[in-house]
């Protein structure tokens, strides 16, 4: 709500706005009837599907004024009023053409300013459609009206798609699987690199924690922050490293997407997993050798963005996944050896 009212020493108004900044949202389902409607700069409607094509107004009143004027802005200036559909709830998929009205007069039908212009606003249904709605001040039959338009601002084929922003909500999931993958590193690298260097015919505890913060480009890009852990028990001989192992990733993360012509989005959230692995490795004769890995267990994402809303019921994007995971790998190799101290592997 906007306006202001000042009085002067013998108690008459000085100066007055009761126009300016007040903005009416309009999100009822059903039609609401009213004696007047006046002093709103800005209407903000959100559709119901159901209304489509009814001859029923969404707002009935004796009195419509749209704009300002000398009755509640004191220097008397005609400034228009912005009428524009920022939402639709859900339900069915509109259809371009379709009709609504917003606001119906059955007495009178005041207009100042230039608001006689359409208005072609943005809709969006839920988090995921974007429609054209072009809203138009009919004086003759005293009403404020909206229309669902196509890609070229008729009324034949909508124009309906689904809104970009959606690609955040995959940014999230996206993060738990960098971290999945940092952790296939840890194991593929620094637990081979430990069981090199182990004595023969023993069992020894493995313990390997690693933290990092990283950027990751995607179109969009995210940054991550997580820890990893990794405990077991080695098992070594002249032919065999291996070694059994519980593994666990902590982290949180933000993500960054930007689009053409819509709000850019930040988004964040957190991950973690916990699971089990082996790894092992084999050497044959002659500098030949195989290894390999196999890990399993749960992984949790959860994700959220305030950037991304559903206009109707003002809920933001959340999700929270629980999933299983499963990696592994199998290689082999050759170990060369170039002189006393030094060796090459393929």
């Amino acid at each position: 709500m906007g306006g202001d009212l000042h009085y002067n020493l013998g108690f008459a108004p000085e100066s007055y706005g009761v126009f300016t900044g007040n903005t009416l949202n309009y999100a009822a389902r059903k039609p609401a009837i009213f004696d007047t409607v006046a002093n709103f700069a800005k209407y903000n409607f959100t559709l119901t599907p159901d209304n489509a094509n009814s001859p029923t107004p969404l707002i009935s009143a004796t009195n419509i004024v749209l704009g300002s004027d000398s009755s509640n802005i004191s220097d008397g200036s005609r400034t228009s009023s912005d009428i524009s559909v920022v939402g639709i709830h859900s339900g069915k998929i509109l259809s371009a053409g379709d009709h609504f009205i917003l606001m119906q007069s059955n007495g009178t039908f005041t207009v100042n300013g230039s608001t006689n212009t359409p208005i072609v606003s943005l809709a969006q249904q839920g988090i995921s459609l974007l429609y054209d709605v072009q809203t138009e001040i009919d004086s003759n039959n005293k009403q404020v009206t909206a229309t669902i338009l196509n890609r070229h601002g008729g009324s034949a084929g909508a124009y309906i798609r689904t809104n970009p922003q959606l690609k955040a909500l995959s940014e999230g999931h996206l993060s738990a699987l960098t971290q999945l993958t940092e952790g296939a590193d840890v194991v593929a690298y620094d637990i081979f690199d430990k069981i090199q260097t182990r004595s023969d015919n023993s069992f020894t505890p493995l313990i390997i924690k690693s933290g990092s913060r990283n950027r990751y480009n995607s179109g969009s890009h995210i940054k991550t922050n997580d820890s990893l852990f990794v405990g077991g028990v080695t098992y070594t001989n002249a032919k065999l490293k291996t070694a059994a192992f519980i593994e666990m990733g902590r982290g949180n993360y933000d993500t960054y997407s930007s689009f053409y012509k819509v709000a850019n989005t930040h988004g964040s959230g957190h991950n973690k997993y916990t699971g089990l692995g082996v790894v092992a490795k084999y050497q044959f004769t002659h500098g030949l050798y195989t290894d390999g890995s196999l890990r399993f267990g749960r992984s949790h994402n959860k994700f959220s963005s305030n950037d991304i809303r559903n206009i109707a019921t003002g809920e933001r994007a959340k999700y929270s996944i629980n999933s299983p995971y499963i990696s592994a790998h199998v290689g082999t190799g050759y170990i060369f050896s170039l002189d006393k101290a030094n060796t090459l592997d393929f």
